[in-house]
């Protein structure tokens, strides 16, 4: 093996293990907001029938955390289509967190 074969043969190496790390975060991330999602759903459970409590703050978080996916999605793939929803989730966020500071 030459020079050349050696250095190509080790950012092929190389290269996979960035691709196995980026798979792993972003399954990760993906198992995280799953598990966010099924805490918000018991929370606002919780919060809105048992103890009869008001559910703007944990709204305006879950809100906020789309949000920011939705502008992540939208700055990386520059497709059009994340951008709805990215102004709804950011709208619902700032109206959430500006009742729950009035109303308390």
């Amino acid at each position: 093996m030459n020079k050349d074969e050696i250095l190509m043969k080790s950012r092929q190496e190389y290269q996979r293990e960035d691709e196995r790390e980026i798979y792993i975060t972003t399954q990760g991330f993906m198992y995280g907001a799953v598990g966010m999602a099924i805490i918000f759903f018991i929370l606002v459970f919780l919060k809105l029938f048992l103890k009869e409590q008001r559910i703007d703050d944990i709204l305006a978080m879950y809100a906020a955390f789309l949000f920011a996916h939705y502008v992540y999605k939208y700055r990386m793939d520059k497709v059009h289509k994340n951008i709805y929803p990215m102004l709804c989730w950011g709208i619902c966020a700032i109206l959430n967190l500006i009742v729950f500071i009035w109303k308390g």
